[in-house]
């Protein structure tokens, strides 16, 4: 079909969609071409791979007419679960087998390798993160090991790069920097995640330990507060405050509030 014989107004409306398409793309492949480290240097091109997709959004196997129908859209969410153990079988599973092993290198390659794959594809993929925080600590522990092919910190802000809405992408790399006793950097990117999903037991939570090792009690008791009130069941906050001699009532409920949750 010849664009030119397109109503001039749908040729007005899709020459704007492409546009905005371009911006999207090239504003997020400039910003992760562009991130550093934590010491200041490149981190290298963190560009991710072409088809990446969001961990927490179906992939779009389909176009936009066929996603209209119940039957595509089972039809997508399989293939979204298809493509999570399918990545998990063939890479993430065996990286996890390597990680503990002497050498680290295996079935289909190293354990940075398969996290390296995963990252680049589907760079928010929250094992695939939470493997990686693993590792970056373990890792100085074996040195027949191969080294990360980036740094994690380069390989964490790339996550909200590419995802900025995925609350948990920030959390991820506060967790981080949390075990690097970066409190400071830490609370921000807490509060970063905490923006979009303001009620999350889990962030609360770690924003309050975050809170505790900066001595910032009375802020660290509100944040707990929140935290179990929403559900969190892990005791270590509410114990780190009780030896401080704070006190948190068992199973409070949340305030009355009239914000929107």
């Amino acid at each position: 079909m010849n664009p030119m014989s397109l109503n001039p107004e749908i040729r007005s409306q899709v020459a704007r969609y492409l546009q905005a398409l371009v911006l999207v793309l090239f504003y997020g492949s400039a910003q992760a071409a562009n991130l550093k480290d934590l010491d200041g240097n490149p981190c290298g091109d963190m560009t991710p791979a072409r088809g990446a997709w969001n961990y927490w959004d179906q992939p779009a196997y389909m176009n936009s007419k066929q996603r209209a129908t119940e039957e595509s859209r089972r039809q997508e969410l399989e293939g979204h679960a298809w493509a999570i153990e399918d990545n998990w079988n063939n890479h993430l599973r065996i990286a996890k087998e390597l990680m503990h092993t002497e050498i680290g290198t295996g079935q289909g390659g190293s354990v940075s390798g398969h996290l390296h794959f995963t990252l680049v594809r589907i760079p928010n993929h929250a094992r695939a993160l939470e493997m990686l925080i693993e590792y970056a600590f373990l890792i100085p522990k074996k040195p027949r090991h191969e080294r990360l092919m980036r740094r994690p910190e380069c390989y964490l802000q790339a996550a909200f790069v590419f995802a900025p809405k995925d609350a948990f992408a920030y959390g991820y790399y506060a967790i981080y920097l949390y075990k690097l006793k970066r409190y400071e950097q830490a609370l921000q990117m807490f509060d970063k995640g905490l923006e979009i999903q303001p009620n999350s037991s889990e962030l609360l939570y770690n924003k309050g330990l975050t809170l505790v090792r900066m001595e910032r009690w009375e802020e660290a008791t509100t944040v707990a507060r929140a935290a179990y009130a929403r559900g969190h069941k892990l005791p270590g906050l509410r114990a780190m405050l009780a030896r401080k001699g704070i006190k948190l009532a068992e199973g409070a409920a949340p305030k009355k509030s009239t914000a929107t949750p």
